[in-house]
């Protein structure tokens, strides 16, 4: 306070603010800027950013807006106003005309469509194209509650029991639990250089040390099992997981004894939406057999903008590319809860048909794009969704497999895109 430097010093910045809000002032109009001017006074010397600017290198003379004319070569117009007699302004000798009315436009702009996310969960949830979503997430989000079937309850006792596993894994989280060991599982190679095959344990051996750890990790994080190590669900969950990927799958092997090379997992797409009617593609997929179980949103509702996903395994296997989804959810408590009948309602009533139609066309166009001669009837291996509950590391038990016809597949491809003839 009270220093001569400090106060040069606000003084300079004060000057510089005004300088520059005169400059935006000035340099935003794109035909005329119009401002008003008034000559300094002598006695209380230059004030303000245009005198400051007009007078920084001369003394104020009243010649500032001279100059300024002359060296801006018909840019700058000054007239000279007197303020102490107002303008004259001239009467309205007849009313204004009124401007004539001509033919109401018809060339305006159509309508635009609602431009939105999609994805298989909101397609079979039934939300409207008006409610908003939440993006799909990798992992176990889109498997559905399943009731177990009771049609085998009343033969249970006669029949093979399945692979233990407590009741009280299950839902979404124990899902997301189940994928994330999968995906870990099938990245160690990749991640750590393990060895194919090595990946995990056979079944039936006792989990290693590390997998134990990890095991225990996912279920706590899910809060699915106490802080308890010694949780016999852990010793479960491993020995689920070393089914899953010791078991031999149709057309590829276990999927332990791949290379990282050959597979690629959780696997993202977005595909174009041109506006296509829900109605058209129920109407598409019901024509080849497919999602006899009803959907719940309206025909009319307008599918514009993107369809987001995760594919949790797309494998290839002599040339063939094959999708892979993992399920954990609880059909039953017999082997004929997850034989062939039943793993097809399972699908149908969960809508996984069109989970895996709209994956195969995502992978459709991605090969599309990626090989150079790409025949969807060669290079496309179908689906493959793997109920683990029912695996058992030797048979196809709880593997559900469906190779969509291509005809199908350039149908959806074209109704998606609206830019081929559908089927």
């Amino acid at each position: 306070i009270g220093n001569p430097d400090n106060a040069a010093q606000a003084r300079l910045e004060a000057r510089s603010e005004t300088l520059r809000l005169l400059y935006v002032a000035l340099t935003r109009a794109e035909q005329a800027v119009f401002l008003g001017w008034r000559e300094p006074d002598d006695s209380k010397g230059v004030d303000g950013a245009l005198a400051d600017l007009l007078y920084r290198s001369a003394t104020v003379d009243g010649q500032a807006l001279a100059r300024l004319t002359r060296a801006a070569d018909g840019a700058v117009v000054h007239e000279t106003l007197d303020i102490d007699t107002p303008p004259t302004i001239a009467p309205l000798d007849s009313p204004a005309q009124a401007m004539p009315q001509g033919h109401a436009r018809h060339d305006l702009p159509a309508r635009r469509l609602r431009w939105s996310t999609y994805s298989f969960s909101r397609l079979a949830h039934a939300r409207t194209d008006t409610t908003p979503d939440n993006l799909p997430e990798p992992g176990a989000a889109d498997e559905t509650p399943t009731a177990p079937d009771t049609l085998q309850a009343a033969d249970a006792d006669s029949q093979a029991v399945l692979p233990e596993l407590d009741t009280r894994l299950g839902g979404v989280r124990f899902g997301s639990a189940v994928h994330d060991l999968l995906e870990d599982a099938l990245n160690r190679e990749k991640r750590d250089g393990a060895e194919p095959g090595s990946i995990w344990h056979l079944p039936g051996a006792f989990p290693r040390e590390n997998e134990i750890e990890a095991v225990y990790q996912k279920l706590r994080a899910g809060g699915l099992i106490p802080e308890d190590r010694g949780d016999i669900r852990i010793i479960q969950t491993a020995d689920l997981v070393a089914r899953t990927l010791h078991t031999p799958l149709p057309s590829i092997g276990a999927l332990a004894g791949l290379t990282h090379a050959n597979m690629r997992t959780e696997m993202e797409f977005m595909l174009r939406l041109r506006g296509q009617r829900l109605g058209k593609l129920i109407d598409t997929l019901r024509a080849h057999g497919y999602l006899t179980a009803a959907l719940g949103g309206h025909p009319a509702q307008t599918l514009y903008g993107l369809m987001q996903g995760f594919i949790d395994l797309v494998v290839e296997h002599d040339g063939r590319f094959y999708i892979l989804d993992y399920k954990t959810n609880r059909l039953g408590d017999t082997p004929t809860a997850y034989d062939g009948p039943a793993l097809q309602r399972a699908i149908t009533r969960s809508h996984y048909d069109l989970q895996y139609l709209i994956y195969t066309v995502a992978l459709h166009r991605h090969l599309g794009h990626c090989l150079p001669e790409y025949d969807p009837a060669t290079h496309l291996g179908g689906v493959q969704y793997l109920f683990v509950r029912a695996m058992d590391g030797q048979s196809t038990a709880g593997v559900y497999v469906d190779t969509p016809d291509i005809a199908l597949i350039n149908a959806l491809d074209g109704l998606f895109d609206e830019t081929a003839e559908m089927a």
